[in-house]
């Protein structure tokens, strides 16, 4: 079994879960969105330039943004590859639910595009891909 993940029931089992944070390095309460479990399921996790992350890369963004932003309460999930965002689940009382944060940004000045939820994230991820895409094949 995946690490702070329970294993969901019926069609939504598509294959293994893949390796997230574990239980005690999340926070109080906190369990992974059934969306973001589907998407690892279905393999949709290189949206370049969108990368959703699993295993010790996972891990050590997580340490990282609580060494440099120890006020926030930010769960990361993706990092978008050609700049220091990071698409993060902000369990402040009263923000949105999804948050791109810049990382290494000054504390305070970190903040950037938010979402209302996890697919909304997702679309726009989707939209950066491609976008992406259509850049590439302009440039050659």
């Amino acid at each position: 079994m995946g690490r702070g993940v329970t294993e969901p029931t019926g069609s939504e089992s598509v294959g293994p879960i893949p390796e997230l944070l574990p239980e005690d390095a999340l926070p109080v309460g906190f369990a992974y969105p059934p969306e973001l479990l589907r998407i690892l399921r279905l393999g949709l996790v290189d949206l370049e330039p969108w990368l959703v992350l699993r295993g010790e890369p996972l891990l050590a963004l997580h340490h990282g943004l609580r060494t440099r932003y120890p006020a926030r309460h930010l769960v990361p999930f993706a990092r978008r590859t050609d700049r220091d965002d990071v698409a993060c689940w902000d369990l402040e009382p009263g923000a949105a639910p999804i948050c791109v944060v810049g990382d290494y940004e000054v504390p305070g000045y970190e903040q950037g595009e938010t979402h209302a939820t996890f697919y909304g994230w997702f679309r726009s991820a989707v939209d950066d891909l491609v976008e992406w895409d259509d850049e590439s094949l302009s440039a050659s």
